[in-house]
């Protein structure tokens, strides 16, 4: 079955070739057919004289007739192999050159006949575009990502990640992000957390409290329970407009006094943790007007 289709590819190659009228027009490559099998001194000859390269791709099948011919093929497929022998590809290394070469193979009593090496490329996707850290996505080679590139775009399709988060300023990324309009707080178009009001970090197995979080002073609603805290940063003061705070079920036996900032505070949770009496007296007397639950 393998050779068959090598076969009827051969076969087809050739003979889209045959039915192509020659032009003037000069070309890269051509295709030859010499009547007789072209000997080692003749393609010397060709390359001397044109400064051509030649090649012969189908050397391999029609080698096979020779190997395995009496197990696989019938007379008639070897003599149409071998019919194909004659069939050379040239190259040429200055093009300038090929509309004479043409020209003059066509009276050449050894050419049956010359033809111009057309080339179809079949499903061409776009452009990918040059990636310097491609090389080391080993995911889109084991995926086979560039065949799939060469149907489809992707153009019109929303990803959602359901992870840690992707880096929005990312080159890859930065003009592909979709913006939810009902959480685009300052109507920007952009993936903007300067306004956002809510934000929910629990149960992650955090150990500290990322810093990103003390920049993100309109937060009103601020959930970092079922952590594993043992402190929390002074930065937590920068929040002064926060309302409602839950930091219960984690490890922690003090707080910063830098809390007592956060005077719009009206619920606090803390329950889960380790608060000594007097931990708990000072934290109550930093935040009067806060509703705090111990336990």
């Amino acid at each position: 079955m393998k050779l068959f289709l090598k076969l009827t590819f051969a076969i087809i190659f050739f003979s889209i070739t045959a039915v192509t009228s020659s032009s003037a027009a000069a070309y890269d490559s051509y295709i030859i057919k010499f009547k007789d099998i072209p000997t080692a001194q003749t393609i010397q000859s060709l390359t001397d004289d044109y400064q051509i390269s030649v090649s012969y791709p189908i050397k391999n099948i029609v080698n096979y007739t020779d190997n395995k011919s009496n197990r696989t093929l019938s007379s008639a497929q070897i003599n149409l192999l071998r019919s194909l022998s004659g069939y050379r590809v040239i190259k040429f290394n200055n093009k300038n050159k090929s509309e004479q070469f043409a020209t003059e193979m066509s009276s050449d009593r050894r050419i049956e006949s010359i033809e111009p090496n057309y080339i179809f490329n079949i499903d061409e996707g776009e452009e990918t575009g040059p990636d310097p850290l491609q090389k080391n996505q080993w995911s889109l080679k084991a995926v086979k990502a560039e065949r799939a590139w060469k149907k489809a775009s992707g153009k019109g399709i929303v990803v959602g990640v359901i992870d840690t988060g992707i880096d929005p300023e990312h080159p890859d990324l930065v003009n592909s992000l979709w913006i939810n309009s009902k959480e685009d707080i300052n109507g920007n178009g952009v993936a903007d957390l300067s306004k956002l009001e809510e934000l929910s970090i629990r149960n992650n197995q955090f150990t500290n409290l990322p810093v990103c979080v003390g920049e993100l002073t309109s937060l009103k609603l601020l959930w970092i329970q079922d952590n594993q805290f043992t402190t929390i940063p002074d930065f937590i003061g920068n929040l002064s407009n926060l309302e409602w705070l839950h930091i219960g079920l984690n490890q922690l036996t003090t707080l910063p006094e830098s809390l007592k900032n956060l005077t719009k505070l009206r619920d606090l949770i803390l329950k889960g943790n380790n608060f000594s009496e007097s931990e708990r007296t000072k934290i109550q007397t930093w935040l009067p007007n806060c509703k705090i639950k111990w336990d």
